[in-house]
């Protein structure tokens, strides 16, 4: 199993080796895309593979528990996980700036 990604149509071809879920009125797509991403390990857990290339099929994801809150309470955690993920990739692009900065200063000290 690798990573999990956003399709913003359902009707967009995959490669056989991917699944698509697509939720009904009952879930907020980025809470279950958040709910699927910090449980990583376990879905991997799933797949049969401890070398990481096992897969999930159609059947091991239909027996995969997924707690369901209010809509209002998964749009809330969903906007706030949206707004941590902006946060990450500002640190994440900041940390590549200081890093660059530094691999300079030290070409000139060498």
């Amino acid at each position: 199993m690798n990573k999990s990604c956003l399709l913003r149509s359902s009707n967009k071809p995959i490669n056989q080796s991917l699944c698509a879920i697509v939720p009904d009125e009952r879930v907020n797509y980025l809470y279950l895309y958040h709910n699927l991403q910090g449980r990583y390990l376990e879905l991997r857990g799933l797949s049969g593979d401890v070398n990481g290339r096992g897969g999930l099929n159609l059947k091991i994801i239909q027996k995969i528990p997924v707690i369901l809150p209010p809509i209002e309470k998964q749009q809330q955690f969903a906007s706030i996980a949206q707004q941590a993920d902006k946060s990450k990739s500002v640190i994440q692009k900041a940390l590549v700036y200081l890093n660059d900065i530094q691999s300079d200063e030290l070409g000139k000290i060498a």
